[in-house]
């Protein structure tokens, strides 16, 4: 399942690029966007009001999960008034820390369509989709063969110098999985999160058990955070930041 992207993408870049799509990306954050750096010492510290639909403790508690990264400094959530209240500290935007974030993050799978070529018109039941890295698109199969697949679990793994996500599906997902790769032989299959293409992989041969493996040139930070993604299923969709602003107690 090997496929090559455009290294050196800070995590910032590549959440932006993964979660919003490479057009949004590019009208939101700065193409030369420096590397998120690490919390050293005191950082600014931000509150963002988070609003939308089915905000419970589970919604705050894989927020919090996608948000354990390094560069993000001492994280805390409440629940006011149906809204998440967010206080984080980091050196980077906090927009460009938190909106990525706030997207599903629901996993497909669909048949790449070779027939017609990306920028052409398109008949009913075909669409283009981009890579995260915004390096290829794709005509593919609205309809996935898979649709919000269940993760069972999804770890960074590094294997021969090369970091990799691996995926495991829960029971119902991983026998689709093993019936899809059965009837595909040949074919190439897009992997894609919330309609943005992570890999699209050529099926040379049936994967059965329910375990995948997506390589392609990732850091160990952006596979590690695309796992954790992964292993703490998907939010509800509508999630949007209310607002911004310096903590009461923040650094200016």
């Amino acid at each position: 399942m090997e496929q090559t992207v455009t290294e050196g993408l800070s995590v910032g870049m590549l959440l932006c690029r993964l979660m919003l799509g490479t057009a949004d990306c590019s009208a939101a954050i700065s193409q030369t966007m420096p590397a998120a750096e690490p919390c050293v010492g005191p950082v600014p510290r931000y509150e963002l009001v988070i609003g939308g639909p089915e905000i419970d403790e589970e919604v705050a508690r894989m927020v919090r999960q996608r948000l354990a990264r390094p560069d993000v400094c001492e994280v805390s959530l409440d629940i006011e008034g149906g809204e998440l209240v967010l206080q984080i500290g980091t050196m980077d935007d906090p927009m460009v820390q938190v909106a990525p974030i706030l997207r599903p993050g629901a996993i497909s799978l669909h048949a790449v369509d070779w027939e017609f070529a990306p920028g052409q018109a398109l008949p009913d039941g075909l669409v283009q989709m981009s890579r995260f890295d915004g390096s290829q698109d794709f005509v593919v199969v609205e309809e996935p063969l898979l649709g919000d697949a269940g993760i069972e679990s999804a770890s960074a793994e590094e294997n021969f110098g090369e970091w990799a996500v691996s995926i495991r599906f829960d029971p119902k997902s991983a026998e689709s999985f093993g019936d899809i790769t059965s009837e595909n032989l040949g074919l190439e299959l897009a992997i894609a999160i919330d309609d943005v293409i992570l890999a699209a992989p050529r099926i040379n041969e049936p994967i059965l058990g329910g375990s995948a493996m997506i390589t392609g040139g990732f850091g160990e930070d952006e596979a590690r955070y695309l796992a954790t993604i992964l292993a703490n299923g998907p939010l509800p969709a509508g999630l949007s930041i209310l607002s911004i602003e310096v903590a009461p107690d923040g650094n200016r």
